[in-house]
């Protein structure tokens, strides 16, 4: 994969052999972590709505699904379409996140 040189930006120097571009080795790779985005969104929910509001006319939904076996279900419903995110009440544990009601029932089924 080939970047213009940062070095030079471009310009050409011994850095990237006066080409102007740096061959990286790999590929740069970030991992996203679930539950910072989660908890992002939870703590800054009225300036993403607003945000969506104003650039698409519609403001994301956030209700409590169900509270059973432990865990609280909140579904929030977006332009993309709905997301389930289970929460332990009873331990502390990563979330659980389902993109269908159907996963979501099931697996709460299994954790009576």
């Amino acid at each position: 994969m080939c970047i213009v040189c940062p070095i030079c930006n471009g310009d050409g120097c011994n850095v990237c052999n006066k080409t102007g571009e740096y061959e990286l080795e790999y590929t740069p790779y970030v991992e996203i972590q679930r539950p910072l985005i989660i908890k992002y969104v939870a703590d800054n929910i009225k300036v993403i709505s607003s945000e969506l509001s104003r650039m698409y006319g519609k403001t994301p939904e956030v209700d409590v699904e169900i509270v059973a076996n432990g865990y609280e279900v909140i579904r929030i419903d977006s332009l993309s379409g709905s997301l389930w995110i289970a929460l332990s009440l009873n331990k502390i544990e990563n979330p659980k996140y389902f993109y269908q009601k159907e996963s979501m029932e099931k697996w709460l089924v299994k954790e009576k």
